[in-house]
Order: structure tokens, then sequence, then C-alpha cells
């Protein structure tokens, strides 16, 4: 996806649990192709570990306009921090 799509990739907002791949992994993933793009991550589960991404995190169910409002806020933050290393498992 991330690797055709072409021009620029402003936000990936993907959920840290889903059933093939952690959401985490796929935003470092993506990262190494789309290093300027911003990450946000959602989930409806506590997930330890977050914190330590530096990435906005927003909790579901959310509304539409919580929504909207913490993604115009990461989209006027800075450049974004640097991956974070991967686990060992």
């Amino acid at each position: 996806m991330g690797r055709h799509r072409p021009g620029d990739i402003d936000l990936l907002l993907v959920d840290v649990v889903m059933p093939l791949m952690d959401g985490r992994e796929l935003a470092r993933r993506m990262l190494s192709l789309r290093p300027q793009m911003k990450v946000m991550l959602m989930s409806g589960y506590e997930v330890s570990g977050l914190a330590e991404t530096g990435w906005p995190f927003i909790v579901k169910p959310f509304g539409i306009q919580e929504l909207a409002q913490r993604i115009a806020d990461t989209l006027r933050e800075g450049p974004p921090p640097p991956s974070p290393p991967q686990r060992t498992r």
C-alpha cells in the first residue's frame, strides 16, 4: 500500500490490535517507507507500551469531533518522533 501510493501520506491512523500484525509494527514499516508521515494509534483495549512509541493515541470509541481535533493536533505537531526500536520476541 504505502510503497506504491504516489505522493505524500500525511497521517497513518492505525488500530493497535489487529489480526495479523500489531499496529505499531505496521507503523514502523510504513515509516521506513515514508519517514515524514505522522502516526496516530487507536484502540478500544488497554495496551502496554504505547507511551514508549511517542505517537499520539486515541481511545475507542470516540466521536467524529474528537477524532477531527486529535488529527488536526497531530498534523500541527513538528516532525514525527523517530521510530521506536523493535521488540525482540
